[in-house]
């Protein structure tokens, strides 16, 4: 029996500085953090942001704390381009990327996709920033801002700080350069190594696939569009 589940191996995506941490608004004394990951499978490619919340009322069975966005690799490189144009603006602003599937209300497939999360970004006061938001309006809104780590910092030949505005667009490009040949790198190097004869000769005979693709069954609580929050001032 096949199974083309990603499979849950480390690549050099995952490399623990390319993390963002910052407060958890919800959590006094508990920091956020969020992660990328490129999980990967046979003929597939599937960036994931990940949002480990860290707070203790946002454990359960259900989300674990977590908070993801799940993309394929066009989008995610078209968000890089997005991402790109926040950090060239020379203006304050915001965008949304939703992200839709299918629900599984009392283990029923809905009979269309519905908005599950969404990613936002923009730039306020010159800072470029970006939040992984649950359907659920109860969870965490955390956002995550792109800043150098705490171990460094940019000064200008008087040794003054360079203010947060002018390197904040900075920190993002580098960030969209690392992530982007990240990706394609893994992307290459991986591309078969999942790649199993049996296995496909199985599923063409009506193997069972397993959940990778349109057959995984994500658990939702909401899953109406017109739930989502429009006012969250970022």
């Amino acid at each position: 029996m096949s199974d083309f589940r990603p499979r849950i191996v480390k690549n050099a995506v995952e490399i623990d500085k390319l993390s963002l941490t910052t407060p958890c608004p919800s959590a006094q004394g508990k920091f956020s953090k969020l992660i990328f990951k490129l999980m990967t499978a046979k003929n597939q490619m599937n960036p994931r942001f990940i949002v480990f919340t860290n707070d203790p009322a946002d454990q359960n069975d259900r989300t674990r704390g977590q908070i993801t966005a799940n993309l394929d690799l066009p989008v995610f490189f078209t968000l890089v381009a997005k991402l790109r144009a926040v950090a060239a603006s020379p203006e304050d602003c915001s965008e949304i990327l939703q992200n839709t599937n299918y629900t599984f209300p009392g283990g029923k497939r809905s009979a269309e996709p519905s908005v599950v999360g969404e990613i936002r970004f923009g730039k306020k006061d010159g800072v470029c920033w970006i939040s992984i938001l649950d359907i659920d309006q109860s969870r965490p809104k955390i956002k995550f801002e792109f800043m150098p780590s705490r171990f460094h910092r940019f000064v200008d030949r008087t040794g003054a700080e360079i203010p947060k505005g002018k390197i904040s667009p900075m920190v993002l490009t580098g960030y969209c350069d690392i992530l982007s040949n990240l990706v394609i790198g893994v992307a290459i190097k991986d591309y078969d190594s999942n790649y199993d004869p049996k296995a496909e000769e199985a599923a063409k005979g009506g193997g069972n696939r397993g959940n990778f693709g349109g057959g995984n069954k994500p658990s939702y609580q909401n899953n109406k569009p017109a739930e989502v929050e429009q006012d969250f001032d970022f």
